[in-house]
This record gives structure tokens, C-alpha cells and sequence, in this order.
């Protein structure tokens, strides 16, 4: 074989690997070609052809241009014009027509096609409302047909966005206006095209962009939507658990598949609610729409937040919305304070909503304490603690106000004078001993606050409580031993530290007006520990139990070599062992 002949099977070999490669990545980098049909005219003798089955090519045809090419403004607008005109002949038999002429891109369009196009849409609903279903699915679908993949800046779409949604909610709102019964067809098709909860972020940001606008232009509609979006809310909140937010925040986290997708579940629940503190702000700028939005968010809260356990962040926007006038927070609170008292309300709703109770305190004293004399009243009360959940609920939500706010509610003699109506001395020592039941937590810094203002004194309880820790057993329907905690209560506390991003300023300074958030009182504020914190009033009291054991010693030998010093000076504590002396 000749050297010539080598170096051209090299060259050959050369150009098979390489130069082929490069010509058939070109064609990919092209734009994708596509066939332009020009769209027949005469549309009412081709629907007639089609109808009476002497011709239905032409039909056929037609319904393959409207599939598979692009149409230009040029052909599409003499054919809406010349649909409209024979609307009357586009019954069930022509629904292929229909249904390709829905699918054609039409929002980004020329103004006037535009205009054509709604009109039509008006039209055929109009003249067969068997269509409306489809149509309104079609104008859905537009809600996540989303620009792009990048989010938009402070949860607020582009003016070319804006314009487009505003051209579909043109054409909605005519229709919901000429058909009634489009409304409830409208919600169906929101419900089933409700983006999923895995679903990008953004295309969920586009779909409650379009709600918020439906709420707008009709208020009929306005509970339903307020139900689904909490809903979704909620779903993403429960998905999100407190635990994963917290380590994410830790340097060291291990990216693992389940957690990668709950932080993404977490962006979309921050995003969302980014949304909804926004839109809440905007539709509470007088007094009508703070009226009107307080009566949709407190019965979507009483119905979809209250009976779901465990949510995080969900409940700020009625915390959020309650601080816009004084008058909604007393509002809010009675609604609640009316579901604990409530006997026909089922005792877990009872329950979530004394956790959420944690505010007033005369009003679930009194309760408390009825609830205590009509248990005394009875010659053989039922111990079983199942029974009384609701009343050791109360009780857990009067602990907490006063274990965590005790720096507000003892301001001043009136205010201490006050908490001594009260009366806690008699709640911590009925026989139904909520201070065994409530949470470890709660009972140590209630203890350490009481002890500290002279209120009550409950270590002696928890003491014994803590040497009488026994499991109670229960039989149930069949007669099977069942061996329950004494601790029924949940750990849930609705209003812990909010710990999504977006939202740190609104939840922590109201932001209604331009002054700026320095010189408006933060409504929301965490736990500050203090020396009078549960750990250090424990260290004090172990101290002081002690030097009491010192001194007893001290006093027996003081009694045996007949010792005549004052008892005044062997007790630094008066009224009780817990009560510290305020001299």
C-alpha cells in the first residue's frame, strides 16, 4: 500500500469523525421550520359542506392548518371575522373547529385580532353555552403561560405580563358577565388546573397572580378563591416542616434528595405568601376593604388553618391582617374565645383554637375557674384526662401568656393587682392538676414567673407530679388494657418565630403607610429570656431548699443545747416556702 493511499484513508477517517459531527449539529441550532398554510375563506358554505357530508376535505383541511402551522394575523383575522358571522352554524357537530381554534396563540397578538378573538369568544358561548366549559379551560391554561422561568421582582410582573393577563381577564370577565352559570364552571376549571405542589415556583406565582385579579373584578367568587389559595398554603406549609428551615440554615447540611426538595417546597411557600401579605396590604386601605377581607380570612381560618395541624407561617396572614386595627384583634379574639366555649364545636378545633388564644386572660380565668366549681360540685368527677383536653387547653394558654409575657402584665401595682384576681393559686392546686398535664416548658417558666410576683407557688406540685409519673391505664370499647402518657397535649404553638425570608420585615414592623417601619411599634416580638427564666429560678430554689436543710439542722441543734435565737432570721421567704420576701 502506498504512502499516498494512507494519508488519504487518514484524511478519510479524519473527516468521519469530525466534519459530519459539525454539519449535523447545525441544523439543531436552527430555528425549527414550520409550514405556512394559507386559511381557506368562505367558512360558512365549508361548515354547510361539512354538516350536510357532501364535501368535508376543505373542513378537514382547515382544521389541519389551524393544528399544525403558524397563522399569521393576516389569515387568522378574516377568519374570525368571517367565524363570527356564522356563529349560529357551529354547533357539537363542528367542536374540532372549536377546539383547534382555541388552541391558536392569540394573547400576544395585534390589538385588533385581539379584539376579534374575545369577541368570538363572547359570541359562541353565547350562542352555545355547551362550549363554555372549553372555553374557560382555554383562558385558564393562560394563567401559567409564564414569559419565562425567572421569577418576577417583589412578586410583581412585567408591564408586557401584566398586559397579557389583562387581555384574558378581559375575555373572562365579559363572559362570567353574559353566562351566570360560567362562575361555578370557572372554579371547577381553577380547582383542576391548580398548578401542583411540586410545580415551579414561578408558574405558581403566575397562577395566584391571576386570582388575586379574578377577587378583584368578581367578589362573588372572592371565598371560594381566598379557600383554594389558603389551601395551597396550607398544603405547602405542612410540607415544610419547621425542622428542615432551621438546618438549613447550618453550613454543614447534607444536599440529600428529600431535603433539596422540601427547600424548594419552602421557596414556594415563601414566594406565595410573599404574594398574599402583599395583596392583603392592598385591599386594606379603608375601612370597607378591611371589612370585607377580615370576613373572608376569619372564615378560611375557622375552616381550612384551625382544623390543620402543625402549620408554621400559614396563620400570620390573620396575626398580620388583626394588626391593622385594634378592633380586629378584640374581633378575632372573641370569634376564637367563642369556639373554645363552644359545646357543639368538636374538641380538637377547641383545642387549636385555645393554642391560638394565648391573649386575653380574665375571660379564660373565669372559664377556668367555673369549669374548676362545676368539677368540685360533682361527688365522683371523671379522672380520665381525655375527657377534660379542652379544659387543660385553657389552662396551657393562660400558662403561656403569663410564663412568656409577664414583662407586659406587670407593668404597674394595677396591673400585678390584677393578676392576683386572677386567682392561680386555685387553678395549679384543683384536683384536675392541669400543672401535670400542660407542657414541661410551659409549667417551668409559669412556675418561675408566679413564684418570682407572689401568684402562686408551684413546685411542691410539680415535685409531686414529677414522684407520680405513672402511665395511666385505659380500656377501650373492647375491653383491652391500654397503657396512655399523662401528657395529651400538643406541643404546637401557632405563633412561634417566623422563619421564612421574604417576610421578616411585615411580620415584624406594619408597613401600611410611606412612614418609615423605625417609627412604627413592631407588633410581633420574640422571647427575650430574662433572670427570671425558669433555669435560674430552679438554680435559686434547689439553693434555697439548701440552706433550709441547713437550717433545720441548725434549729435541732439549737433545740438540743436550749438555743434562744429569733425564728425571724432563719427564714428569708414569707407568706410560703416559694413567695420570696419583697422587703
Amino acid at each position: 500500500m502506498s504512502k499516498s493511499s494512507t494519508k488519504a484513508k487518514k484524511a478519510t477517517s479524519s473527516s468521519i469523525l469530525k466534519s459530519p459531527g459539525v454539519l449535523r449539529r447545525v441544523p439543531l441550532l436552527a430555528p425549527v421550520q414550520r409550514v405556512r398554510f394559507h386559511l381557506p375563506t368562505q367558512l360558512e358554505s365549508i361548515f354547510n359542506n361539512f354538516i350536510s357530508r357532501s364535501d368535508t376535505k376543505p373542513y378537514e383541511e382547515l382544521i389541519c392548518a389551524l393544528k399544525d402551522s403558524e397563522v399569521h394575523d393576516d389569515d387568522l383575522q378574516p377568519l374570525l371575522q368571517e367565524a363570527r358571522k356564522c356563529i349560529s352554524l357551529v354547533d357539537e357537530s363542528l367542536h374540532h373547529f372549536v377546539r383547534a381554534l382555541l388552541r391558536v396563540p392569540w394573547v400576544k397578538r395585534s390589538p385588533k385580532l385581539v379584539e376579534l378573538y374575545q369577541g368570538l369568544l363572547v359570541d359562541l358561548v353565547s350562542a352555545h353555552n355547551y362550549y363554555t366549559v372549553g372555553v374557560l379551560d382555554s383562558l385558564v391554561l393562560q394563567f401559567t403561560n409564564a414569559f419565562g422561568d425567572k421569577e418576577w421582582e417583589d412578586n410583581d410582573p412585567p408591564e408586557a405580563e401584566k398586559q397579557y393577563y389583562q387581555h384574558v381577564h378581559k375575555a373572562l370577565c365579559v363572559l362570567l358577565q353574559v353566562v351566570p352559570m360560567s362562575r361555578e364552571l370557572l372554579l371547577q376549571s381553577i380547582v383542576s388546573r391548580f398548578p401542583y405542589l411540586k410545580v415551579d415556583s414561578h408558574i405558581q406565582e403566575c397562577f395566584l397572580y391571576n386570582l388575586f385579579q379574578i377577587i378583584d373584578y368578581e367578589p362573588a367568587l372572592s371565598q371560594d378563591l381566598y379557600t383554594l389559595i389558603i389551601n395551597r398554603l396550607v398544603a405547602l406549609d405542612v410540607n415544610t416542616p419547621r425542622s428542615v428551615l432551621e438546618l438549613s440554615q447550618e453550613r454543614d447540611m447534607f444536599d440529600m434528595e428529600d431535603v433539596l426538595s422540601e427547600r424548594s417546597l419552602a421557596h414556594t411557600l415563601d414566594t406565595l405568601l410573599a404574594m398574599m401579605f402583599r395583596y392583603l396590604r392592598s385591599q386594606c386601605l379603608d375601612w370597607d376593604g378591611i371589612k370585607s377581607t377580615y370576613i373572608l380570612m376569619l372564615h378560611t381560618f375557622e375552616h381550612v388553618i384551625l382544623p390543620t395541624h402543625a402549620t408554621c407561617h400559614v396563620q400570620f396572614l390573620m396575626f398580620y391582617l388583626c394588626s391593622f386595627k385594634p378592633v380586629l384583634g378584640e374581633a378575632f379574639l372573641n370569634a376564637l374565645w367563642r369556639k373554645v366555649t363552644s359545646p357543639h364545636v368538636p374538641p380538637v378545633i377547641r383545642q387549636a383554637a385555645a393554642s391560638v388564644l394565648k391573649f386575653t386572660l380574665a375571660e379564660m380565668a373565669a372559664w377556668i375557674h367555673k369549669y374548676i366549681q362545676s368539677q368540685d360540685s360533682l361527688e365522683c368527677a371523671n379522672s380520665d384526662i381525655r375527657v377534660h383536653t379542652v379544659f387543660y387547653s385553657v389552662c396551657q394558654a393562660l400558662f403561656y401568656v403569663v410564663a412568656f409575657r409577664h414583662g407586659d402584665l406587670v407593668q404597674s401595682k394595677k396591673d400585678l393587682t390584677f393578676m392576683q384576681s386572677l386567682n392561680m393559686a386555685q387553678i395549679v392546686t384543683c384536683r384536675l392538676n392541669p400543672l401535670r398535664v400542660c407542657l414541661p416548658v410551659v409549667v417551668r417558666n409559669f412556675a418561675a414567673v408566679t413564684r418570682t410576683y407572689q401568684l402562686a407557688y408551684c413546685y411542691t406540685i410539680i415535685e409531686h407530679n414529677s414522684r407520680n409519673s405513672m402511665p395511666i391505664i385505659h380500656t377501650d370499647d373492647k375491653g383491652v388494657a391500654i397503657a396512655r402518657s399523662t401528657v395529651f397535649l400538643d406541643t404546637f404553638f401557632p405563633f412561634d418565630p417566623y422563619l421564612l425570608e421574604k417576610q421578616v420585615d411585615m411580620i415584624s414592623f406594619a408597613k401600611l403607610t410611606s412612614v418609615s417601619s423605625k417609627d412604627i411599634s413592631p407588633f410581633y416580638r420574640e422571647y427575650e429570656q430574662t433572670d427570671m427564666d425558669a433555669d435560674h429560678v430552679e438554680a435559686e430554689e434547689r439553693q434555697h431548699q439548701g440552706k433550709n436543710q441547713d437550717e433545720e439542722d441548725d434549729d435541732f441543734l439549737c433545740e438540743t443545747t436550749g438555743g434562744s435565737e429569733s425564728s425571724q432570721n432563719m427564714f428569708t421567704y414569707s407568706i410560703s416556702p416559694g413567695f420570696k420576701s419583697r422587703h
